[in-house]
């Protein structure tokens, strides 16, 4: 039997070796930052504060678990990082236009890949030793990564369907280096293409003990005429891993049903050199009506926040204010808009979730202070960030908000820390009930946080975009609260809090005074009622939907 023959057997027996050995690992894998500290407590020893750099030294370097990406993401061009292009060669777009989506590999029951594989919908496993990375992924494939290793010399001869990996650690990075790839893969399931000379580096950074980012550069000189860099969040998913086998329906007939119908749906199309016309399928047709061909909804947000399409509203101009005591002088509240308020304080001002398209805030005062809860459009908008920002404003941000605002100070949840003279407390905010398509929470816990500010005497807190989880409901000592209520309507998924959520997260802080916010087409007098008989609780509704 030749070398060529005897490739293919020998990486089905370590395939079988390698997926015992990772089952094995994973009933065996250390437990997390989180359980360590709840096993602490339980025993009475101290554990170190959230957020603390022993904390941080904890996980930061722990990607042992099931995880899976925030949202669907198909589709790379709607992932490239702000500056970042990709930009065909002659022949990549001339194989860009002949892409079908009949001739997906996955309708072939193939691998997906190194990068397509990794932007699955569908969860994963990944087990660490010293000198291996090994990771599992439902769709019957997996990746090794060997840490400080080299590539075989015969890669390219004998090239593998995930590509050879090797790992380093720069700083609490996981770097990650694939060459080797067979190029019928798709690096996404919108067909963009590559060749067997593709590199590929990825760079794994923990934003959390349960999310990280992952970043990845392609460089390909036969597909592109420059590498490009993409990102996205990966979250901790609680579902097991099951086996997902393609359907027994033949490749063959798959291919006479959809052959024809559907071709590439960048939503960003790729740059084509000008000596080639785009002739592919779909070309006369802009990215909005693919999308509407293809049934997708433009009101309700994915299951990371974000909104395919925004709708037009109009801007804010005139907003209600609210005076507070305190012991150190006057706490002024300006109610934005949704989720966004403003804080004025001993000269200090604080800003939590600005965002442009719902207010104009060219009239408002630079800020000492920006907080933002939640990676979703209605609470991070980078472009208003800047314009509120100086060299001497401070930035806080939740874990996933780190991949947009990147120069932001992360604050995980149950953290403490004293930013711009203020005492701020990181209080988680997900979801329990709501959940999106694939069945994952809205919102999912550790990946957003709410804020509890102490001006002087008084404890303020934003909730965010959360639940009555519980977390929300141990609260003490709140003087003033903002409460989300989710809205009402048809196909509305649930975000936030019903409105008997919102009555039992009253009832169980007991705040001074509620500002219901957020709450969309809710009758802010039915919500009042709803408290009422909690006394000492004053409800002010503002102009906050």
């Amino acid at each position: 039997m030749t070398k060529r023959f005897l490739i293919p057997v020998r990486a089905l027996v370590c395939a079988v070796v390698v997926m015992v050995g990772l089952l094995i690992l994973a009933h065996a894998r250390p437990a997390s930052a989180q359980d360590n500290a709840t096993t602490a407590r339980k025993q009475g020893s101290t554990a170190p504060a959230p957020g603390s750099p022993a904390d941080r030294a904890k996980w930061a370097r722990d990607f042992n678990g099931v995880w899976s990406p925030v949202g669907a993401q198909q589709d790379i061009t709607s992932e490239l990082l702000p500056g970042e292009e990709i930009s065909l060669t002659k022949f990549g777009a001339q194989q860009y236009n002949k892409i079908d989506e009949a001739d997906s590999p996955a309708y072939k029951c193939e691998p997906y890949g190194p990068t397509r594989i990794m932007s699955s919908a569908l969860p994963f496993m990944i087990f660490q030793q010293d000198d291996t990375i090994g990771m599992v992924f439902e769709h019957i494939d997996y990746r090794l990564i060997y840490m400080n290793g080299k590539h075989p010399d015969d890669i390219t001869d004998y090239p593998e369907w995930e590509g050879n990996s090797v790992g380093h650690w720069e700083a609490d990075t996981l770097v990650i280096d694939t060459i080797g790839m067979r190029e019928e893969s798709w690096l996404d399931s919108f067909g963009l293409q590559h060749s067997g000379k593709m590199h590929m580096i990825e760079r794994y950074t923990k934003t959390s003990p349960d999310s990280y980012i992952w970043k990845v550069t392609i460089d390909d000189p036969v597909y592109f005429t420059k590498p490009f860099t993409y990102a996205f969040n990966v979250e901790r998913d609680d579902e097991r891993i099951v086996p997902d086998r393609c359907a027994d329906t033949p490749p063959d007939e798959k291919y006479e049903l959809n052959h024809g119908r559907a071709g590439p749906r960048h939503k960003v199309p790729p740059t084509f050199p000008p000596d080639v016309a785009r002739t592919y399928i779909g070309h006369d047709k802009s990215p909005g009506q693919l999308a509407a061909a293809e049934g997708e909804n433009d009101v309700e947000a994915d299951a990371g926040g974000r909104l395919p399409r925004q709708a037009m509203v109009q801007k804010k101009t005139k907003f209600e204010e609210d005076t507070i005591k305190t012991s150190r002088g006057d706490l002024k509240i300006t109610s934005v808009a949704s989720y966004s308020v403003m804080f004025t304080y001993n000269g200090k001002v604080v800003v939590v979730d600005p965002v442009g398209r719902l207010a104009d805030y060219s009239q408002f005062p630079k800020a000492d202070l920006i907080l933002v809860t939640h990676e979703g459009p209605n609470h991070l908008d980078p472009a208003t960030v800047k314009v509120l920002s100086t060299d001497k404003t401070s930035l806080v941000v939740c874990p996933n908000c780190s991949l947009n605002l990147p120069t932001g100070k992360v604050m995980i949840n149950g953290e403490t820390e004293t930013v711009g003279g203020l005492k701020i407390q990181a209080v988680a905010a997900y979801n329990i009930r709501g959940r999106g398509g694939n069945g994952k929470p809205t919102t999912s816990k550790g990946s957003a946080n709410g804020y509890v500010i102490t001006f002087g005497d008084k404890r303020v807190f934003v909730a965010g975009e959360t639940e009555n989880v519980p977390e929300v409901k141990a609260l003490k000592q709140i003087d003033v609260a903002f409460l989300p209520v989710n809205n009402t309507g048809k196909g509305v998924a649930l975000r936030t809090m019903t409105p008997a959520m919102f009555a039992d997260a009253v009832k169980a802080i007991q705040p001074k005074i509620v500002f219901p916010y957020s709450y969309g087409k809710n009758d802010p007098k039915a919500l009042a009622d709803l408290v009422k008989d909690d006394k000492g609780v004053e409800i002010r509704v503002r102009g906050l939907s």
